[in-house]
């Protein structure tokens, strides 16, 4: 009844088995389904929509699935009995492969709460997770979010939808969970209904999958120039920045004088040195209001452009429309690269006068969250850039929420506003951030580039801060992220390691993560964790030391990683003579060279600090 055979992402099949729909009736038995053959109702060179019918005895199913552009796959399910029908569950069942489901993203109502991020079990039977995980969720009844993806290092499988009218919701069961059942597959199981009812009318059920990446990454990433330097500036040119924020500016040559100098030239003060990659101007605005007292459309849409339960905006077609059309128009006429939104996250809203929100039995009202509406936003904001100035430079705050319908069309997932340390604590960003939590930061799984944030605050001292930036760095650039959001002249060393490596030339770099294995290098130091990007004929090497000072030995296999004979190799530290001088200096690049010991290499790393490491062919 419209649900997928099965969804292929990069040349890799994502699931074990057809999507089913099992109903089991009050006497026990499973509905046994006949369908017909799908319909394309329409076609269009980003859209295609399909019909889709099955039938059990008195139950009909009717879907209309619409298939978009950016792989998303909306499903329309309207089952209807004839007459009366008993069930005791309903129930969709998506049978992920099993190298498919290692790890989840969910996420629901919330800025810093309302979210997980965990590896899937390999070792449990039955329900491995669920999403009562989730925590502080405003539903009246039952357990519903509106997201979560399902996948592993090299891709996955989102799932999202509006809300959970047409279930059943209870407080009994979770409404999502993932089981295993069976070795032959991880399942993601959406409960519709999961206590005994009648079915006596007809219900509709939307939802959608979205599998990753869902694009390219964007030309150079990995030398991405985008800081919130390019962003907390006074384009609108109101006197303010975060609290009246509006998509236009008050002062357009004046705003054009900002954005052509910031044009002007490289961005030095995330490289240290001119790298090519020139300064953005990405205007800043907060995902919470537009100020009323500055713009009279907001007292004239009123509600309509509110949500109820949260403080938040609403992205349904006039406010969409509002957005887009101004925003194009700065863009054409100023020039600005982009735009920076805060805080996007799922944001319930129950009015139900402004259509919002369904009515349970009772009377009361369910929330519903806005996913479909505010995906079409971002993909409309995407398009209003490229047809303005032929690029864009769109930066989502999503920390805690990778939401791949909206970050999809983004071109920056601003991530890591979270875990604040002060220097009392003791503590720098490897202590603060675990794996688990950091492996969400890996861009290739999504589709988009991560910039990720640090949260040092308070008074440290600069040769304080200068080390744990150095954690900060290292275990960002471990994960192929990007440590530049929020930066502070303190990790120029790193960039100027990588562009010596030339890591913008998008199409000769691979990337290797520590989780690869048999991958050609490797390292028996427990506390050791290694990255490495190769291009022709070299390679350039990341270890990070999450223990105390200690000489690390990495293991090289130069055949398989296309590098010379080991006896060829030429090694260097990447950050060799670079120092960090603020006023005085607060560090320097170590004056030991690393040294070939056979087809390895062995470097001398600080406690929670790291190493880049040259590796190619000379004397």
């Amino acid at each position: 009844a419209g649900l997928p055979a099965q969804i292929v992402s990069q040349e890799r099949s994502l699931l074990a088995k057809p999507c089913r729909l099992e109903m089991v009736l009050a006497d026990g038995k499973t509905a046994a389904w006949q369908m017909s053959e799908p319909k394309t109702s329409a076609q269009a060179e980003h859209r295609v929509v399909l019909e889709a019918d099955a039938q059990s005895g008195d139950l009909q199913v009717k879907s209309v699935v619409t298939v978009e552009f950016d792989g998303m796959y909306k499903i329309d399910m309207t089952i209807s009995p004839a007459k009366p029908i008993d069930v005791k569950c309903v129930k969709v069942i998506v049978p992920l492969r099993n190298e498919t489901a290692e790890y989840l993203h969910a996420a629901g109502e919330g800025i810093r709460t309302g979210f997980d991020y965990a590896f899937i079990p390999q070792d449990r039977q039955g329900r491995v997770w669920d999403c009562r995980r989730v925590d502080s969720q405003p539903m009246l009844v039952g357990s519903f979010i509106p997201y979560l993806w399902i996948g592993s290092i090299k891709g996955g499988l989102a799932w999202f939808a509006d809300s959970d009218e047409g279930w059943e919701p209870n407080d009994q069961e979770p409404a999502i969970e993932i089981r295993r059942d069976s070795q032959e597959s991880a399942d993601l199981v959406l409960n519709l209904v999961s206590a005994p009812i009648t079915l006596d009318k007809p219900r509709t059920i939307v939802f959608a999958f979205q599998a990753t990446p869902v694009k390219p990454l964007h030309k150079a990433w990995r030398m991405d120039s985008w800081w919130c330097g390019d962003t907390f500036r006074d384009y609108s040119c109101s006197g303010d920045i975060i609290w009246t924020s509006r998509p236009f500016t008050l002062d357009p040559a004046k705003c054009k004088e900002m954005v052509d100098a910031a044009h002007s030239g490289p961005n030095l003060y995330i490289f240290g040195v001119d790298t090519g990659q020139r300064s953005n101007a990405v205007p800043y605005f907060i995902h919470q209001s537009l100020p009323a007292h500055l713009i009279p459309e907001v007292r004239y849409f009123g509600d309509e452009w509110r949500t109820s339960v949260s403080e938040c905006l609403y992205y349904g077609d006039t406010l969409t429309d509002y957005m887009i059309w101004h925003l194009y128009h700065w863009a054409k006429e100023c020039g600005i690269d982009g735009y920076y939104i805060d805080n996007m996250r799922p944001v319930a809203c129950d009015n139900i006068d402004a259509g919002r929100g369904w009515r349970l039995p009772d009377g009361r009202i369910q929330p519903t969250y806005q996913m479909f509406s505010t995906r079409r936003y971002f993909l409309r904001m995407r398009a209003a850039f490229h047809e303005a100035v032929g690029r864009s430079k769109i930066v989502l705050h999503m920390t805690n929420n990778m939401i791949i319908p909206w970050v999809g069309p983004a071109d920056v997932a601003y991530d890591g506003e979270h875990h604040v340390l002060y220097p009392e604590s003791g503590k720098d960003f490897i202590d603060a951030w675990s794996l688990e939590r950091m492996r969400a930061a890996y861009p290739e799984q999504w589709g988009v580039a991560v910039n990720f944030m640090h949260e040092y605050q308070g008074g440290w001292e600069p040769e304080d801060l200068a080390k744990v930036m150095r954690a900060y760095t290292g275990w960002v650039g471990l994960h192929d992220a990007l440590p530049s959001g929020n930066v502070n002249g303190y990790n120029r060393p790193f960039w100027i390691g990588r562009h010596r490596f030339g890591i913008a030339a998008d199409d000769d770099v691979r990337f290797i993560g520590y989780w690869e294995k048999d991958a050609g290098v490797s390292c028996a130091d427990k506390n050791a964790y290694l990255a490495a990007w190769l291009r022709p004929g070299k390679m350039l090497l990341l270890v990070v030391n999450t223990g105390e000072d200690a000489e690390i030995k990495v293991e090289v296999d130069a055949k398989k990683l296309g590098l010379p004979p080991p006896e060829n190799w030429k090694i260097s530290d990447a950050e060799a003579g670079t120092s960090l001088n603020l006023g005085k200096e607060l560090w320097k690049a170590p004056d030991d060279t690393p040294i070939r010991e056979g087809a390895a290499v062995k470097i001398l790393v600080k406690r929670h600090d790291y190493r880049q490491i040259i590796i190619e062919g000379g004397e």
